[in-house]
């Protein structure tokens, strides 16, 4: 099965940043939801109407969810599914992408239109599709492989046609976000099995970057500007980036280990650092500054998506050992 979604320019400028860490008290919002008999939610998309989307695991396996705007939780299985449902995202109309499986847990993708009808497809020739991220127009970008060993990528246009592309000398190609142009930004792995970044333009020109002395470089999403937010290991430690389009980088560290997963439109990206294993939320707005929050009554939280407000998306553990989802307003 292809990997769940859930890296080299000429020269990098690096900005020495001076980041200015906030209170871990952050007044705002906070609510949990779930849905009934989920032992795990996790939510993977936001659009800026207010709806969240994301997978949970239930008795029966893997199940999609919606979050509308007025807090109701639907479910969402795609029909032909036999292997569970997965939601990676949705659009500002309300359009939800995702993947299913056959009974062999072989992968295609889906569009679930905002009347909660369904259309599936495959890359031609493919055995596995998988679908990565979608833009706020529904342009969908995923992996796919022709014989279950090796992975391409592709771009699924409005119409339905495909382009697939690679990174030249990985063994591996993974696009993670595609942003309202076109761009698509995800990683790919090399001969010696070392992972690095790569943005692709609406032309089909690919730039491979590394962030830093990174030994490994993960990119997790992209924004309208270009700018990508992302993760890369250095010295056995994970910390958080965000590339700007003219190659600049800047880094942020939290005590443990540091992820960017997402980042909106003004540039502001959040994640979770870890630290004695447990999860504590960041928000990493444009000008440097970085705050941290936990809700009450949790061992810890894990953000994952985030809109043009600020509004924030993501798993909480509680300390009475459910894991339901969470959004955070302003």
């Amino acid at each position: 099965m292809l990997p769940r979604i859930r890296r080299d320019v000429a020269s990098i400028v690096f900005l020495a940043l001076m980041t200015v860490f906030g209170s871990s008290t952050v007044l705002a919002k906070i609510v949990r939801f779930s849905e009934p008999g989920a032992l795990y939610m996790n939510p993977s998309g936001m659009n800026d109407e207010g709806s969240v989307v994301g997978d949970y695991t239930d008795a029966t396996g893997n199940r999609g969810f919606l979050r509308t705007p007025d807090g109701t939780v639907v479910s969402i299985d795609e029909p032909h599914t036999q292997c569970g449902t997965s939601v990676v995202g949705i659009t500002q109309e309300g359009e939800i992408v995702g993947y299913g499986g056959d009974s062999n847990c072989l992968l295609y993708g889906f569009v679930r239109a905002p009347d909660g009808t369904f259309s599936t497809f495959t890359v031609p020739g493919a055995i596995l599709t998988q679908v990565s991220a979608t833009n706020s127009k529904g342009v969908i970008v995923g992996e796919y492989s022709v014989d279950g060993q090796s992975s391409a990528a592709y771009v699924r246009a409005l119409d339905g046609t495909f382009q697939s592309f690679t990174v030249r000398g990985a063994t591996e190609t993974w696009p993670m976000g595609i942003n309202k142009k076109g761009m698509v930004a995800g990683e790919f792995v090399d001969k010696n099995n070392v992972f690095h970044g790569f943005i692709r333009d609406a032309r089909g020109k690919i730039t491979k970057f590394d962030a830093p002395d990174a030994g490994a470089t993960i990119p997790s999403a992209i924004n309208d500007a270009g700018i990508i937010c992302g993760s890369f290991l250095k010295e056995g430690v994970n910390y958080s980036f965000r590339r700007h389009l003219d190659g600049t980088f800047e880094t942020i560290s939290l005590p443990g280990n540091t992820a960017a997963f997402a980042i909106n439109n003004d540039g502001t990206a959040t994640g979770y650092s870890t630290n004695n294993g447990l999860p504590l939320g960041f928000i990493w707005k444009s000008d440097g500054t970085v705050k941290t929050f936990e809700p009450k009554n949790s061992w810890g939280v894990r953000p994952y998506a985030i809109d043009r407000k600020g509004n924030i998306s993501g798993a909480i553990e509680n300390k009475d050992q459910t894991y339901p989802a969470f959004l955070r307003t302003q």
